[in-house]
This record gives C-alpha cells, structure tokens and sequence, in this order.
C-alpha cells in the first residue's frame, strides 16, 4: 500500500539527510549577483528580492531542505519577491524553504514554475499566477501551510506532483478545463479544502491526489475522467457523496478508503473490477449499486462497512454468484441483494445522517448559544462536535459534559467555543487527541485530567486562563504547547507550560521522565504542577523559587531526589503527598533555615526524607539529564536521533522516548516530527524545539 512506500520514501530521506549534514556551510554570500544567463537579483533591507532581466532562470538543487540558490543564507531575510516583466522560468527550488515570504509578483511573461519552487514557504498566503504559466512544477507549493488561495489560470497544462501538498488553509480550488492529469497527491493533506471543481478534460485522478482532504464535501467528477488513482480520495472523512460517470475504467485500491460519511456509491457500467479497500471502513455507507459489468471485488472492498442495507445488483443471482468477492466484504454480501428489476426500488437520496446525531449529547441553549452539558454511552471513537445545533452555535462544553466517556478516542471541538468547563474531559482514558479551536478563551479545573491516553495539547493564541490541574494525570502527555502569540501562557522545550514570563511553572506534562531541572527564572511551583508524575526521579529547584503550591508532587511515587534553595519560603499543603520513594532532600540552607520554611500538612514523606544540609549539597547541574531532541542520550542531539525517532514511530515498544516530540505541535506524533527534527539539526534557529 501507498502509506507502506511512504515510510520506505521517509526513510530514505532521514539517511540522505543525515549524510547531508556534513555539507552544511555558513558562508555569507552578497546581497546581489546573477540567477540566470541574462538575470540579476538584488536583495535590500526591506527584505525585497528583485530578479530583473529577460529569459530563464537557473534551476537550483535540492539537498534535504538545503539548496544552492545564491539567497539561500539569507532566507530568512526574504520577506517579498518582484519578478520583473522578461524573467520566462521559476527555476527549480529557487525559492525553497524561505519561511519569510508573504507575496510573490509573477509577471506575464513567465511560463514555468519550477519543481519545489515555495516549497516550505510557510508564510505565503497568496499566489497570483498569470494566464502565461502552463507548467506548475512537481511541489511546487508544498508545505505552503498559509496559502489561503491561489487561482490557477486556463493556460496551465500540467500540474505536478505534491504540487499543493499539505496547504492546509487552502478552501477552494477550481482545476481547470486545460489540464489532463492530476498528479499524485497534487492535493493531499490540505485540510481546510472544501470546495472543488474538477476541469472536463481531466482524463487522470493520481494516486494519493485529494488524500486526507479533512473538510471535502462533495466531488463532482466529470465525464471523461477514465482513472481515479489509488488512494486518491482516501481519508477525507468528511466526503458525503461523489459521483462516478460511466466513463470510468479503473478505481485504484483505497481510492475512496476511510470516507467514514460517505452514504452512497453507484459503480458505473465502465468498471469491471472494483480494488481491494476501495471502499473500505466507510462506516456510514448506507447503499451500493453495482452495475453487471463488476467481475471482480477486491479483499477489503467494503470491509467494516456496517451500515450497509442494500445492495443494487443490475444483473441476475446467478450473475452474481460468478463475481469473484474477496475476503473481508461480509458487510456488502450481508446486506440485501436486490437483483435485475428490484434495482429500480432503490432510493434516489439517501437521506443524510447528521454527524454527530443529537442522542449523542445533551445540551443547553440560553441567549442563543449552545452548551453541551453531557454524552450518552453512544460517544465512542472519534467525536467532532457540531458547530451548531437546532440552529444555535455550540459556544461552550460545561463541566462533567465528557467525564469518563472511556470510549472517546479523539475529539475536534468547532470554533465557536470558548469556554471548556470544569472536568469537561476528566477520565477519558482513551482519548489521545483534543483539537481545541483559537476561539477558546477558558480551559476550566480538572478539564483534561486523567486521560491517560493524551498524548500531546497546543494551547492556542486566544486561551487566557488554565484551571488548575487541567492535564493532571494525564499519563502520556509528552508535551504542552502553546502559540507564540498567546499573551498568557508560554512552554520550554520539554513541553512544560508556564505563564508568559515563565516566572511560574504550571504543568509538567505526565510522561516527562528521569530528572528535571526547574528553569532559573521560576520563582514559583503552581499548585498540582508535577502531580502524578510517576516516572519523575530527581527535581531540581534553583534558587530564587519561594513557593511550591498544593499537591505540586502529590503522588510522584518514583521521586526519590528534590534539591531545595535556600530561597524557598513556603511549601504548601500536601505538596508531596504520597511520594512513597522520596529519600533525599537537599536544602540549600542551614538547619534553621530549614525549620524557618512554613510547611503545610500532609508532608510526611518530604520531613521523613534524609534532609542534607549547606555543604552536603551535592552539584547541580546547570542542564536536565537529557537535552531535548537528544532522544538517544549519547553525544548530544544529532542524526542519530532523527533515525532513533523514525524507529519509535515504527517500533514504539522498542525504541521509547523520554520527552516531548510532538515538534511541530500538530497534536500527534508523526513522520512530520521526523522531518520537525531533521529541519532543527539543519537549520536550528528557523526549526526551534519549542
């Protein structure tokens, strides 16, 4: 399968990477000079590259997120790119990774986009290509995460492959009638696209084209189109419905695989086999009409696709016992065949379920907004939670709404709230990932805690108040990440949060393990902040810290280790409660100092600790046990560790990690961590691990 070469591909990439570390260089290079036999580029304090001249431009090699264009130094630099009228080529990689760049001026008389021209460009929102262009070259807007939009003009012929891959804020795109082919994942991964309409001489959907395409709706494929690629609509979970036109030949395998809300799908005369997974895991399909033409149906080509009622077979039962059914299709030959003249009572319209139903939920409407205020047994698996109901916004999720809904694996929750309430999601044990939306504002007491399962949590920009213990025992949480915008609250590169000035350490996340020092610009431990950290075994407070809050360690059962200053004025109630391997204290200070501290109750296992005094402190050492990104814990962070990480991926049980790893902060672990961190050891100041 596709995703099986994936991890092949990815591979081979983190061993070219590696061996392309050792031909970095810093060398400088001049704000000015030639890119083409009759181009110049200049490049002023304004952060303005203009290229002026006439015909083609160089194309650029490509090593692992580092190429030879002579601006490449100063990439970071690049904030817009004039093309002056006469430039006819974009070359290849030619403006590859340049993070900076907001606007592009592409003049008429240019005709080509080079391969991978923007890739990585992560800060382009627009794109103006004028009706000259007929070649937009393989990636060459991949990774464009803003792109918001781009109009692609009637003379363009080809487009490449992974041209659009993963523009993520892309909404809408219209390919037009001009061009033939859509290449291999040309359109994959771009989340935010709802809207597409499909050129009438499209002959060829690629592999992979429109692949995890979150928000698509509906696909209108045109007469004409005679190959719909494998995995070319695979994973666009919200497709409700797509036409087939008769002149479709071949569906590749997985071509429409996890369209959990697809609810219809008509197989065309054209189509004489239909491949394996095609239509696997649409759990919400509901009909299915095939045609006589159907010889063969592949292993898996309706597997798990239990809401199937009817089947429409145009043909007799004895031609449908000659079709050859894979494995894996018990839910297509266990509905009701329907065969020949039968085919005529089918539905024209399917109606629609609604996602989620309301019997999910519970919910209030006051002032005109919606709160869900509970779940029923039925919330099980992943949930995303309607932006409105009986016509209302759902503006808040209150407290207890999700409290031990074990069965919740994943939740998207929609933009209009803005308050998650108190225990809203306490003890979902089997949720391991929560997309919260830039509207909320409020994330309450106790909201994720004790879901043992989460894995990681990016706070957004507008979130100005964190309950305490929000993400308390929360067991596999690897990291707490928060906006660089946020004005409130701030994270290290261990995935700890803190308010904005890092003056107080909020929540260390559950998963941390071994030692970790307490950064020198604490000067207080909030309340709960290491609480359930059972893997903890040495903290190490500096000094200037005065306050450790209630139940701060409550339950840190492998802390055997604390070193105190001498500034610590007052520890809390129950601060380390049920630190049952605590041993060893080191004070800072003298021994009436020491019974100077005011020390709340319920710290028995801290005053029964041995208490090391002045100059039985043992040496601190400036930074924790591990560095982040050093996942193998030998010689620092290096290549090692973008293979070593590549490994967990894989092999989970074989190969754990100790720290945060969610680098790009996408709310799962993934290949993209892979590429986060092979990107930090190249280029660490644009790819920080924060």
């Amino acid at each position: 399968m596709k995703r099986a070469v994936s991890w092949i591909l990815m591979s081979v990439l983190v061993i070219t990477c590696v061996c392309a570390l050792s031909l970095q260089t810093d060398a400088a290079t001049d704000a000015y000079g030639t890119c083409g036999k009759n181009l110049t580029w200049t490049l002023d304090d304004a952060g303005t590259l203009t290229i002026s001249g006439t015909g083609a431009m160089q194309n650029y090699s490509y090593s692992v997120f580092t190429t030879d264009a002579p601006w490449y130094s100063m990439r970071g630099s690049i904030k817009n790119v004039a093309l002056g009228n006469g430039v006819t080529t974009i070359g290849d990689n030619a403006f590859n990774n340049c993070d900076n760049l907001t606007t592009i001026t592409i003049p008429d008389s240019v005709t080509t986009i080079g391969a991978s021209a923007f890739l990585n460009c992560d800060n382009l929102t627009t794109v103006t290509i004028p009706d000259s262009v007929t070649t937009i070259g393989a990636s060459a807007f991949y990774y464009c995460k803003k792109l918001t939009s781009v109009i692609i003009p009637e003379s363009v012929i080809t487009i490449g492959d992974d041209a659009f891959f993963s523009c993520e804020k892309l909404t809408s795109m219209t390919i037009p009638d001009s061009v033939t082919t859509i290449g291999s994942e040309t359109f994959a991964c771009c989340d935010s696209l709802m809207y597409v309409t499909i050129g009438d001489n499209v002959i060829t959907i690629g592999d992979g084209a429109f692949w995890s395409c979150d928000s698509l709706t509906t696909v209108t494929i045109p007469d004409g189109v005679t190959t719909i690629g494998e995995e070319a609509f695979s994973h666009c979970e919200s497709l409700t419905s797509v036409n087939l036109p008769n002149s479709i030949t071949t569906i590749g395998n997985e071509a429409f695989f996890y369209c959990e809300r697809l609810i219809t799908v008509s197989i065309p005369d054209s189509v004489t086999a239909i491949g394996e997974y095609t239509f696997g895991y649409c759990s919400d399909l509901r009909t299915v009409t095939i045609s006589n033409s159907v010889t063969s149906i592949g292993d898996g080509a309706f597997a798990d696709c239990n809401n199937i009622t009817d089947v429409y077979y145009a043909g007799t039962k004895a031609q449908w016992n000659e079709i050859t059914i894979g494995h894996f299709n018990e839910a297509l030959t266990d509905a009701v065949i329907h065969f020949g003249e039968e085919t005529s009572d089918m539905p024209d319209e399917p109606e629609e379920p609604e996602y989620p139903t309301p019997d999910i939920f519970e919910y209030s409407i006051e002032d005109g907004k919606v709160t869900i205020t509970a779940c029923h047994e039925s919330a099980s698996g992943d949930i995303t939670i309607p932006a409105t109901i009986d016509g209302f916004p759902v503006a808040a999720i209150g407290g207890n709404a999700f409290y031990w809904c074990k069965n919740l694996t994943s939740v998207i929750i929609p933009e209009n709230v803005t308050a998650i309430g108190f225990r809203a999601f306490y003890g979902c044990t089997n949720l391991t990932s929560a997309i919260i939306p830039e509207s909320v504002t409020t994330i309450s007491l106790e909201a994720f805690g004790g879901c043992d399962s989460l894995m990681s949590v990016t706070i957004p920009k507008n979130v100005t108040s964190i309950g305490a213990r929000a993400f308390s025992g929360c067991d596999s949480l690897r990291g707490i990440y928060v906006d660089q915008d946020n004005p409130a609250y701030s994270a290290d590169s261990y995935g700890v949060l803190f308010n904005k000035d890092k003056s107080v350490l909020l929540q260390v996340p559950g998963a941390l393990l071994g030692k970790y020092a307490v950064p020198n610009c604490v000067i207080s431990i909030g309340e709960c902040a290491f609480a359930y950290c059972d893997s903890l075994t040495t903290v190490i407070i500096p000094e200037g810290v005065e306050v450790i809050g209630a139940e701060a360690f409550i339950w840190c059962k492998g802390l055997s280790t604390v070193i105190i200053p001498e500034s610590m004025k007052t520890i809390h109630t129950i601060a380390f409660s049920w630190c049952t391997g605590l041993t060893d204290v080191y004070y800072a200070g003298t021994e009436t100092q020491w019974t100077q501290i005011a020390i709340g109750a319920g710290n028995i296992n801290l005053t029964n600790a041995t208490i090391h005094f002045g100059e039985e402190m043992p040496e601190i050492p400036e930074t924790p046990e591990y560095a982040p990104g050093d996942l193998d814990g030998v010689e620092g962070i290096n290549e090692d560790d973008v293979i070593y990480l590549l490994q967990h991926l894989l092999m989970p049980e074989d190969f754990p990690v100790e720290q945060a790893v969610d680098y790009d902060h996408s709310g799962t672990i993934d290949e993209d961590d892979v590429i986060y961190l092979l990107q930090h050891l190249l280029m660490p100041e644009d790819f920080p691990l924060t």
